[in-house]
């Protein structure tokens, strides 16, 4: 059985992921969530120059060291990048759904796991008015 958990950063839940159960893969894609416990994959969707203007050029130098980041496209000054299959993922899922990374998280998770996984949600609590307003059809 294959297990995901999907991390945002909330503080009220985040902790609860299962870090200590090695039967899990632990998805995240926020620079708040850096020094957890564990992540196998890293979700870093978001133009690579709009960060940098951002000032998270720390954030954006630490995913160069990361095994596995999803991004826009495979990028070679990030050597564990790889492409998000974004037309793919359309195509299935519709044109609708793409407000966060979070919805781009549930729909690859959901395209690896079949009957009987799990997609566990930690960290994810869109409890923010603007956040659930413009998120939550994601």
């Amino acid at each position: 059985m294959k297990k995901i958990a999907i991390l945002g950063s909330a503080v009220s839940s985040v902790r609860f992921a299962p870090f200590n159960d090695p039967s899990w893969e632990i998805w995240s894609c926020s620079p708040a969530n850096r020094n957890i416990p564990k992540c196998d994959v890293w979700f870093e969707l978001h133009n690579v120059e709009v960060k940098l203007r951002e000032g998270l050029a720390e954030w954006m130098e630490w995913l160069k060291k990361q095994p596995k980041v999803y991004m826009q496209q495979a990028l070679p000054d990030y050597p564990g990048s790889v492409m998000y299959p974004l037309k793919e993922m359309m195509a299935k899922h519709g044109r609708y759904w793409w407000t966060s990374q979070i919805a781009y998280m549930q729909a690859l998770a959901l395209e690896q796991c079949t009957a009987g996984d799990v997609i566990g949600l930690y960290g994810v609590d869109m409890a923010a008015n603007a956040e659930y307003s413009q998120k939550r059809a994601g």
